[in-house]
């Protein structure tokens, strides 16, 4: 019996069926907890420039793929209409990285350079509005910010020595996520986030060099979370 309620409720919320009037929802209601995997797409994109002649080498990396991890805890509350908001605070690990081999020098001309970006989410922050179809069924948007350290590494050559520099910038998330409960407790969910990061601008002063590097990036997930009744 209890197969077939599940499998019922299943149908009527792929049809869009359901409109819920008082909804007794408990799954990610109240303090919930989670961590989450997946696969994280990074675009990179790094212009350098001779401050002195203008002249100006664009560097775009095709989407630099790896795994990524997360935790979460946030609070959420679903209204009697099935409407349902969350706050939530999470951190990414670990961190991620692209190298860019053989970029073309812009002051030294006849060199080329071996550069090395690195991000890290330290912290990101969200709002997830949604509707809840029943006790089971989460659907939710997802709108927050990231706060992330960049990094940009570039190796010495023979002439030149090597450049560092570092900066602690933040970035806008967007996204949407499905959930389904198992239980009052435990459940397991769908997400997909695109975040756009803060450009990071740095200066070479010994060749009057500047480096503009742009990051954007495409999340798809599993996670499972444990609601706190």
């Amino acid at each position: 019996m209890l197969k077939n309620n599940k499998l019922l409720q299943l149908i009527v919320v792929c049809a869009g069926l359901v409109f819920a009037a008082n909804i007794q929802a408990s799954s990610r209601d109240g303090v919930y907890l989670g961590a989450g995997i997946g696969a994280i797409a990074d675009k990179y994109d790094l212009t350098t420039k001779n401050l002195t002649t203008g002249f100006s080498v664009k560097s775009p990396v095709s989407d630099e793929k790896n795994a990524l991890a997360n935790v979460f805890l946030g609070y959420g509350s679903t209204a009697d209409s099935g409407l349902y908001l969350a706050g939530e605070l999470g951190s990414n690990f670990s961190g991620r990285s692209t190298t860019i081999s053989n970029r073309r020098g812009v002051a030294l001309t006849t060199l080329t350079f071996a550069d090395k970006l690195q991000v890290q989410d330290y912290a990101t922050f969200d709002l997830l509005p949604g509707y809840r179809f029943n006790e089971d069924w989460l659907l939710y948007g997802r709108a927050g910010l990231t706060y992330s350290h960049f990094s940009l590494r570039e190796s010495a050559t023979a002439l030149t020595p090597a450049f560092n520099v570092s900066e602690n910038k933040a970035g806008g998330r967007l996204g949407a996520g499905i959930n389904f409960a198992f239980n009052n407790n435990w459940g397991m969910g769908v997400d997909y986030i695109y975040t756009r990061y803060t450009e990071m601008n740095a200066k070479a002063a010994l060749y009057n060099v500047s480096f503009n590097q742009k990051l954007s990036s495409n999340y798809l997930g599993l996670s499972t979370f444990y609601t706190i009744e």
